[in-house]
């Protein structure tokens, strides 16, 4: 029997690996740099509230925020 699930949303707990084909690779940007385009706010508010549902969008967002 299950007793509890954890779920690590924000990376809280755990940092995340990347393989050897990133986001940011593809971006020509550093992982540093992707995370904090990643880590914007109203990034963060319009995927909590569900106005961004697809990873495109997601990224599309990430390019706008670049600009």
């Amino acid at each position: 029997m299950i007793k509890a699930i954890f779920f690590d949303l924000f990376f809280t707990l755990v940092y995340p690996s990347y393989s050897t084909m990133n986001e940011y690779d593809v971006m020509g940007i550093s992982a540093m740099e992707w995370e904090k385009y990643a880590e914007d706010s109203n990034l963060y508010q319009d995927k909590a509230l569900g106005k961004i549902k697809t990873e495109e969008e997601i990224i599309n967002k990430i390019v706008d925020i670049m600009r």
